[in-house]
């Protein structure tokens, strides 16, 4: 419903919601359902961001996997941004993907905050459980505290790295 709001209010919006729909419910979902921050991310460099970001967390949540060989997960982690706030930004956006996969394997009729349809979330949580899902919501949280503790960024995201091993 939000994206006939947009839509009609942006011409951006109605081009992407025929050329590339998923991009326009990706916008709308990193706006958090408002509409003015979602014209605002249509209207500048942020639309362009999005994927990069979104592309990066997949490639986190694609390390989620106990059997990931630990130089994999390490890559992930060190291709996350090293601007507090875009590790903030990307965090978040993890936690999201998280809630996503956990509230999918309770109830197939939650919205979705991350991901774009249930067969991503099928494919993310391959070889992943609820117990991790829930270590990663740790770590990840207890990261997005110590940025507000103004923790050196690249020592938080070697902890982050070790602690996913664990």
């Amino acid at each position: 419903r939000l994206s006939l709001y947009v839509t009609d209010l942006s011409d951006t919006a109605e081009t992407l919601h025929r050329s590339d729909p998923d991009k326009l419910k990706a916008v709308l979902l990193s706006s958090g359902g408002v509409i003015g921050k979602a014209l605002e991310m249509l209207g500048g460099k942020e639309l362009e961001g999005i994927s990069s970001k979104r592309d990066m967390i997949k490639n986190f949540v694609s390390a989620f996997p106990r059997k990931t060989p630990f130089s994999k997960l390490y890559s992930a982690v060190m291709a996350l941004p090293t601007k507090r706030e875009e590790l903030r930004g990307v965090l978040e956006g993890v936690q999201n993907a998280i809630r996503d996969m956990l509230t999918h394997s309770v109830s197939d009729s939650a919205s979705m905050l991350f991901f774009l349809s249930e067969d991503e979330i099928e494919a993310a949580l391959n070889g992943v459980n609820k117990k991790r899902l829930i270590t990663v919501y740790e770590i990840t949280t207890k990261a997005i505290h110590d940025l507000d503790k103004n923790v050196v960024v690249s020592t938080l995201l070697t902890d982050i790295a070790i602690k996913m091993r664990a």
